[in-house]
């Protein structure tokens, strides 16, 4: 797991313990926004999944980022299907806000909200809704949910997210608006 700050400084966070749990420590002049990599160090062919937030931690205290399919998909959206852009912190800092991942959020938890009340969670936000990988909570919206993120021709990037509740499959595409 690799992190990267505001300024572009880069912070390696090690390897996740058996239960997908990672630490990161930052020095106090580490600020938001966040861009976190986790790569597959058994298939290094794999894409590496990301994760972002625009949240300052606390000193001293943790702060949850996962980083999972739907995670992917806001960054990739966020950047709008750009991956060198997530490296690039110009880029970051103009597109990962709170607002612009609230709003990705929000979009996300028209389909999957009901699915993550019967989860068992009172709140829905894949990056910062702390979970365990034990079948339950936001694991287990995961389980159930397949993320794709799609580029057209004209580079216009989507994420589709699609689910089955009650065997209905439900389907959202989100498409970040252009300036």
């Amino acid at each position: 797991v690799s992190l990267r700050d505001a300024s572009g400084e880069a912070y390696d966070c090690g390897t996740t313990a058996a239960d997908g749990i990672f630490k990161c420590t930052l020095p106090l002049t580490s600020l938001a926004p966040f861009v976190v990599t986790i790569r597959d160090s058994s298939n290094p062919d794999a894409q590496p999944l990301v994760s972002v937030s625009a949240d300052q931690p606390e000193p001293g205290k943790a702060m949850t980022v996962n980083i999972n399919p739907l995670t992917d998909a806001i960054a990739r959206t966020l950047v709008a299907g750009k991956a060198d852009d997530l490296n690039d912190i110009t880029a970051v800092k103009s597109k990962v806000t709170k607002q612009t991942i609230a709003d990705i959020v929000d979009a996300m938890s028209v389909v999957l909200g009901n699915l993550a009340q019967a989860a068992g969670l009172t709140s829905f936000n894949p990056i910062s809704t702390p979970m365990k990988t034990d079948g339950s909570g936001l694991d287990k919206v995961l389980d159930l949910t397949q993320v794709q993120v799609i580029v057209d021709e004209a580079g216009k990037v989507s994420a589709v997210i699609t689910t089955q509740i009650k065997g209905k499959n439900y389907t959202i595409t989100i498409t970040p608006a252009t300036d």
